[in-house]
């Protein structure tokens, strides 16, 4: 990520001034998403929390951007939707490690509403990197957000969580690769354990 960062800053750099020359073309919209992206994801795993943020809420402005105006590549809609989900959830993941539990709770809560209305049509082919990445994402964010509710005191609202979470994950990994889904097998049982940990009955196929 160290070495990563500085060439990312450079790509989002050449990228805007693209950008600048025809800002109603979605080719450079598209590459900015993606571009400040990893840029986020460089930075979140060096520990900036506060640039990375910045990285992602500009992945999310190109994202919006090309869900109001794309016109000519329709995929392009689909990879902005999961980029705004993709980064709310990190932008949580962020508050969460900082100690801000409120700003975690409503990043994550945006994030996985935004994720599960994309899961239907993000099934076949959308297997690549980010894509996993994404529905590792989704699945970590539900123990996550409701321990959150736990701590709040929201018991019942934690287990309803939890248990669609746990309906969800299969659908996620039928989406994927086999390995990839068993990492979404060990998130599943973390659900599992959370759900008995609450008093709760985890749900039989």
């Amino acid at each position: 990520p160290a070495k990563a960062e500085p060439l990312y800053e450079e790509i989002v750099g050449i990228y805007q001034e693209l950008n600048s020359r025809d800002p109603t073309d979605g080719t450079w919209q598209n590459a900015l998403r993606f571009s400040y992206r990893d840029l986020g994801e460089a930075r979140r795993l060096l520990g900036k929390h506060d640039e990375a943020i910045a990285a992602y809420e500009s992945c999310m402005a190109a994202s919006r951007w090309q869900l109001a105006n794309e016109t000519r590549v329709a995929s392009r809609k689909l990879l902005a939707e999961r980029e705004i989900s993709l980064a709310t959830l990190r932008i949580g993941t962020i508050h969460l490690g900082k100690g801000d539990k409120a700003g975690a709770a409503r990043s994550l809560a945006a994030g996985l509403a935004a994720g599960e209305t994309l899961v239907p049509r993000a099934a076949d082919g959308n297997r690549d990197e980010v894509w996993t990445d994404w529905r590792l994402a989704i699945a970590e964010a539900f123990p996550a957000l409701a321990r959150l509710k736990t701590d709040a005191g929201d018991r019942d609202g934690a287990l309803a969580l939890l248990v669609r979470g746990h309906a969800l994950v299969p659908v996620l990994k039928a989406q994927t690769f086999a390995w990839d889904g068993e990492a979404l097998d060990d998130r599943r049982l973390k659900i599992e354990a959370m759900i008995v940990a609450l008093g709760g009955t985890v749900p039989q196929p």
